[in-house]
């Protein structure tokens, strides 16, 4: 079984998606939409892509496509995606889910409702390395793991700096850092760890100007049964590269992880530093790799009837805890979870 995909927004993340369908045996054609004719310009570059269009209407009625990919910003994952679900369509949207729970909790519903399929491409969770830590973690290689530390430091000032741009804002992006690159780590921890109890929080705009942008820097203490979580996340660092690392601590031994092709996947074991896996500096960077490994796995799930790891109700959660952080940091309260 092939399918047609129709992909609406052309830009930024959607050009690794275009990559990974030029891969993808199971994706058959691509029709894109955008209202930027440089977007649509570049899209065409794709062997796949057979048409360009302008037109959501028209995109949305076509009988011949099977899948809708959503891949725009943020305040707009709901309604087009609802719209695509309610015309017949299976869908994937990027990450996050939505803006605010209540958007997300709709679209879930839509689904519900309609009996067409929901996705959400959280493509780090098919970083190798983290699928590694995830296999490590399922036998209990690590022991009882009592603490894990996230850190995502990055430049995104230009984008965060620009008034004009989505990117960051309360209004279309639902916040800054944590809401748009943190989400990453937030779903990666309930993945591997479940939910938690409690969230305590620090958003703050530090470096950024403009009013109407979220956090550029903020830090997380999320509480479990047993285990405590510390996240740190910056859009403001300028002093060195893109780094992202995650590192977790059991009774017997810990895990260092980072998003790279150059550093390897490490273990320690009584002081003993041992390396399970060694990225090859002359590949794509996980995050693109990642991104086909997500939509393939997706239209896998999706022929053989299994659940994907792309489950919109880890994506809820994920945004159920970001909002939690948020409100925290509004309130300078803990805030408790309750999950059903």
């Amino acid at each position: 079984m092939s399918f047609r995909v129709g992909l609406i927004g052309a830009g930024g993340i959607a050009q690794s998606h275009l990559r990974a369908y030029e891969k993808l045996k199971s994706v058959q054609e691509v029709t894109v939409c955008d209202l930027n004719e440089s977007a649509l310009s570049k899209a065409k570059s794709f062997t796949k892509v057979v048409r360009c269009t302008e037109h959501v209407k028209e995109l949305l009625r076509d009988p011949e496509l099977d899948w809708i990919d959503v891949c725009l910003p943020h305040h707009l994952h709901k309604d087009m995606v609802i719209r695509a679900l309610q015309s017949g369509k299976d869908v994937v949207t990027e990450k996050p889910i939505a803006k605010t729970v209540r958007e997300a909790d709709a679209m879930i519903r839509a689904s519900q409702e309609t009996s067409n399929s929901l996705y959400v491409s959280m493509n780090q969770l098919f970083f190798p390395y983290h699928q590694r830590a995830t296999e490590l973690l399922k036998e209990g290689a690590l022991g009882r793991v009592f603490l894990s530390v996230f850190h995502i430091m990055g430049n995104e000032l230009s984008t965060m700096n620009d008034r004009s741009h989505w990117k960051g804002t309360w209004d279309r992006a639902g916040g800054g850092v944590l809401i748009d690159t943190g989400y990453h780590a937030l779903y990666m921890l309930l993945h591997w760890f479940g939910r938690p109890r409690a969230v305590t929080a620090l958003a703050k705009r530090i470096i950024v100007g403009p009013d109407n942008k979220g956090d550029d820097n903020t830090g997380v203490l999320v509480e479990f049964d047993d285990m405590i979580a510390t996240l740190a996340f910056s859009y403001s660092i300028t002093t060195e590269a893109w780094t992202e690392k995650r590192f977790i601590y059991g009774t017997q031994r810990s895990l260092h992880i980072q998003d790279s092709t150059v550093q390897p996947l490490v273990q320690y074991e009584g002081g003993r530093r041992r390396v399970l896996m060694r990225g090859n500096p002359k590949a794509d960077h996980p995050h693109r790799l990642s991104v086909g490994a997500a939509l393939k796995e997706i239209f896998t799930c999706k022929r053989s009837g299994r659940p994907s790891l792309c489950s919109p109700y880890l994506a809820f959660d994920a945004l159920r805890l970001a909002e939690a952080a948020y409100n925290s940091s509004r309130t300078g309260r803990r805030q408790n979870l309750l999950w059903e």
